[in-house]
This record gives structure tokens, C-alpha cells and sequence, in this order.
């Protein structure tokens, strides 16, 4: 969607099935390179009603920093006084008292599949309201609108990890089971209504050998050169990729201009979000009220987010 092709605010038009259609949380898909800025600007917009499911803990010490640094900003801007609630799913943990380990080994893997799942399941037990509960590292039960994976390509390569024990080299088995956890997390999100976000790290574009640079590639003559998979977040599976950019209603491209702008309430490098198609990426904003190009350093994201719904 672009700038020009937004109505103007004056001539909104709203019908009850539009009101009701355009309510429901939307789910997301954020990626860019590592150090992009993609985990602070997603808790700064999610993380005051957003449960943050991370595969480690310090994707959260660049808010934990500007909270400390900037108190007043994190509070009167996100309304936060604290890093994100947040459940940790690590890759390995210490062994239990008397739990026997592995020859060789000091930590016990953790089943990061079944963990995943369990995890949705407990959510959507007590999902009411678009809504659901969760008990809160002070004790208290809160309630939450969404969920954030952070990251995601990070749990799904230690999902691939775990089924290539099981499946060994049958690649159709392990893509199956991961389509069927990434339709799950679908399903439970439409049903419940809960918005999910996956925070995921970037992949280039993928294109068909050519001959010329790689003998003996079994490719037709036709496709040689050409585009394979959009460039987009980093999954398992080029195919993978582009079923779960088609699942939800966005998805983001985060990036970084080398300039300084000096301009910003904190200055920095200029950062910058895509939600427009691209002719070798995936990116997809089903909002007209959404630019195709989004400065981070200029723009309140939460406040552009709730415009679309992801946040109240």
C-alpha cells in the first residue's frame, strides 16, 4: 500500500462488517539483519500488552538500557517502567538433581517443539476477549493481547534441529511437521483472536544455478538465473518462508542507512521499516494507512501500529 492511495481521514467509511473484520489483531511478520533494531522497536510497541516468548534473554537488554537511560521517554511514550514480561525457551538447560545426562554432557537439550505447543495451548485456555491470562515474574496475573517470538527463525531451526533426530534425512517429513506447528500457531491466533508477531532474521534472495557457475546443476534451461525464493525472513525452508508471510496481514523488512540523523529525539543511525512489495522481497501492509516507507527514528510505531489494529 502507498501514502497516495490512502483516502482522506474526512471521507472514512465504516460498515458493521468492516467494523468487526478490521478489529481483529492481526498477526506480523518482522525481519531485517541482526543489530537492525527489530527486537527494541517491537517492544517499545508491543511491550506494554504483549507476551515476549524470546530463545534468549538478551534480546531484551537494548530496552532494559533505554529504560534506564531514558525513564521518562519509555514511560510517557510506551508506557513502560520495566523491561517486557517475557518466557524464555533456551536450548539448553542445567539437569535436574539426579537427572542423567549424556555422556560428555554438562546441560539436557530442551525440546523446543513440544515447549512451543504447550505454550499455545496454555495460552488459548485461557484466552477470552481477544485477551488472555498470564502469570507475571511479580506474581500477578495479567492479561495480554498477543504474543511476540523473538526470534522465530531461531525456534524453527531448533524445531528442524529436534525432527532431523526423528525424520534423519526424509526433508518432506520435517517441512510437514514444521507446516503443521506454523498452521497451528494460525489457527489458534484466528480462533482466539490474539494477534502474533514473529521477529525473524533476514535472508537474500535465492536464485536457480546457471550452468556457467555451477556444473552439473539440475536445473531447465529456462529457470537458470532466475528468482527461486523472495528475500524475507530466515526459516528452515524457502517454502516455509512464504507460508508464513502468507498467514499474516503484515510483514516488515527492517533496515539501516549508515548516515547519522541528528534530527531524532535520540540520535543514531537512521532506521528504517518496508512494508511495501518488493520485486525480490517479501513485504505486505494490508493497510492503506500504512507508508511504504516507515523512518523509525521520525515515527511513533506503536501509535502507526494501532492505526491498523495490531495494538489498542
Amino acid at each position: 500500500m502507498t501514502p497516495s492511495a490512502a483516502p482522506p481521514a474526512a471521507a472514512a467509511y465504516m460498515t458493521p462488517a468492516m467494523e468487526k473484520l478490521l478489529s481483529r489483531p492481526p498477526s506480523a511478520v518482522f525481519y531485517g539483519i541482526s543489530g537492525v533494531g527489530k527486537s527494541f522497536a517491537s517492544q517499545c510497541a508491543f511491550g506494554r500488552d504483549f507476551l515476549f516468548v524470546v530463545h534468549d534473554p538478551e534480546v531484551l537488554r537494548a530496552i532494559a538500557s533505554f529504560i534506564r537511560m531514558y525513564p521518562e521517554i519509555a514511560k510517557q511514550k510506551y508506557g513502560l517502567t520495566d523491561i517486557p514480561e517475557f518466557f524464555h525457551i533456551p536450548g539448553e538447560r542445567r539437569p535436574q538433581p539426579g537427572e542423567r545426562l549424556e555422556a560428555g554432557a554438562c546441560t539436557v537439550p530442551v525440546n523446543c517443539l513440544a515447549t512451543v505447543e504447550a505454550l499455545v495451548n496454555k495460552i488459548a485456555l485461557s484466552a477470552k476477549n481477544r485477551s488472555f491470562d498470564w502469570k507475571c515474574r511479580d506474581g500477578q496475573v495479567r492479561q495480554f493481547r498477543g504474543i511476540v517470538f523473538d526470534e522465530f527463525s531461531e525456534f524453527d531451526a531448533r524445531m528442524s534441529s529436534q525432527l532431523q533426530v526423528k525424520f534423519g534425512k526424509d526433508g518432506f517429513s520435517i517441512n510437514r511437521e514444521l507446516h503443521r506447528v506454523q498452521r497451528k500457531l494460525r489457527d489458534i491466533s484466528i480462533a482466539y483472536e490474539i494477534a502474533f508477531v514473529f521477529i525473524c532474521g533476514e535472508s537474500q534472495p535465492k536464485f536457480y544455478a546457471t550452468a556457467a557457475v555451477e556444473e552439473g546443476a539440475k536445473v531447465a534451461p529456462e529457470k537458470q538465473g532466475q528468482l527461486q525464493y523472495l528475500g524475507g525472513p530466515t526459516l528452515p525452508t524457502g517454502n516455509l518462508s512464504s507460508s508464513v508471510c502468507g498467514q499474516v496481514s503484515f510483514v516488515f523488512q527492517f533496515t539501516v542507512k549508515d548516515d547519522i540523523d541528528m534530527t531524532a529525539a535520540i540520535p543514531g543511525p537512521k532506521r528504517l521499516m518496508l512494508t511495501g512489495a518488493g520485486e525480490r522481497w517479501y513485504r505486505k501492509g494490508r493497510d492503506f494507512g500504512i507508508p511504504y516507507e516507515v523512518d523509525l527514528s521520525q515515527t511513533d510505531l506503536r501509535e502507526l501500529l494501532a492505526r491498523t489494529g495490531c495494538i489498542k
